[in-house]
């Protein structure tokens, strides 16, 4: 049930850095409990990883491409050099 955890910590720490400081900034001006939205977030994407799991659309991966990854790296740049 908690295996994917450690992931968050060995892994791509940048975007998931980058979506947790701009959802607990979003909570707080908006005046939302944060570990209730986060709760909200996973469940989320608990059910789109049963359908995806569901429908076998592990085959999409074939159609990302060296650029995609370019453009995200990029992406996540920007928004480090921003925020510094």
């Amino acid at each position: 049930m908690f295996s994917g955890q450690p992931l968050i910590i060995l892994s791509s720490t940048g975007p998931i850095l980058i979506f947790e400081k701009l959802l607990f900034e979003f909570s707080k001006n908006n005046e939302i409990d944060y570990m209730e939205l986060r709760l909200w977030i996973g469940i989320h994407s608990c059910i789109q990883c049963f359908l995806l799991v569901a429908t076998d659309a592990s085959y999409i991966i074939k159609y990302m491409t060296r650029f995609t990854e370019e453009g995200f790296s990029s992406l996540i740049s920007f928004i480090f050099i921003s925020d510094a």
